[in-house]
């Protein structure tokens, strides 16, 4: 496998997954919050805020060759908010409490630093993100089973710092309700240390690709 490619695995399980979801175009940094913001009641209005869902952190994934959607969640509307990846650039003005960023499709690259920022607002940085292949892995217990009880564990964990394969992970959780973040979802670079916590088959499949 070329070090080069950029491949990502993406841990989400959920009992019902139907009844699941996130409402972020794609994917934390420290800053990153579950998009609402509570306040306290005061006569003095709250500076305005932006958010994201966790599912935008450091050390993430974003898919090569397609459109690029930085979006989460603004306190006031008619905000502009910026977001800058790499050397890129990109803003859109926030609507009915969300924003939506765009960029153009764009080849594997790695060890980028992704900014979002509005004037006059708190701004994010994430860093250590990688532009390459996204994958899903859904399932149950199939799905969940670990690296650590694969029958050729040693021979994987042996690798594991060969290849630059990230992970998303997050406790099980389903609703009935629309989501706006994951529970304690967080993103991973994959190596010997933390190979055992990673789900077996995504891990397997992503070596291969």
């Amino acid at each position: 496998m070329k070090t080069f490619k950029l491949i990502a695995l993406i841990a989400v399980f959920c009992t019902i997954l139907t009844a699941f979801s996130i409402n972020s175009a794609f994917a934390e940094g420290s800053s990153a919050t579950d998009g609402h913001s509570s306040g306290l009641e005061s006569s003095v209005a709250s500076a305005p805020s932006i958010s994201v869902s966790s599912i935008f952190s450091n050390n993430m994934v974003l898919q090569r060759n397609k459109e690029i959607h930085i979006c989460g969640y603004a306190s006031v509307d008619g905000m502009t908010v910026t977001a800058t990846l790499g050397s890129e650039s990109s803003q859109c003005v926030s609507k009915d409490g969300r924003f939506d960023i765009v960029f153009p499709a764009m080849q594997a690259q790695n060890n980028l630093t992704l900014t979002i920022s509005s004037e006059g607002s708190n701004s994010l940085t994430f860093e250590n993100v990688d532009i390459g292949e996204v994958w899903l892995i859904g399932g149950q217990s199939n799905g969940d089973l670990r690296a650590k009880y694969l029958e050729d564990r040693e021979e994987y964990l042996g690798l594991a710092n060969n290849f630059n394969i990230r992970a998303y992970l997050q406790d099980n959780a389903c609703s009935y309700e629309e989501q706006t973040n994951t529970k304690n979802g967080k993103w991973i670079q994959v190596n010997a240390d933390n190979l055992d916590t990673v789900p077996a088959i995504g891990y397997v499949i992503a070596t291969k690709l």
